[in-house]
């Protein structure tokens, strides 16, 4: 029952958050990683809230057993809500919030 409820909420507040008419952060940004190959996907949900997605490669190692050296690569993913707090002073100091 409680998570039945969490989870109402949740999908009202999402659907709440979606019918903002004055996003101050971008529908979608994909960035692609080089120095640790992967990618990362930012999801604006309100006009001040993203969910951020990355998954990357990532080297792993450690040892056996029997002490032996093991290596390998290995897939990382993270998830996480971000909030942003400074957009409108930075407007009111007439900077670029583009991209964000």
């Amino acid at each position: 029952m409680k998570k039945t409820i969490l989870l109402a909420l949740f999908v009202s507040a999402f659907f709440t958050s979606q019918a903002q008419t004055d996003k101050q952060v971008e529908k979608g940004l994909l960035k692609v990683n080089a120095l640790l190959p992967g990618a990362s996907y930012e999801l604006g949900l309100g006009d001040k809230t993203t969910l951020n997605f990355d998954i990357a490669l990532v080297l792993g190692g450690g040892t056996d057993y029997y002490g032996d050296p093991e290596f390998g690569l290995f897939v990382a993913g993270q998830a996480e809500f971000r909030y942003f707090t400074n957009f409108d002073r930075r407007l009111s100091k007439g900077k670029n919030i583009e991209g964000n």
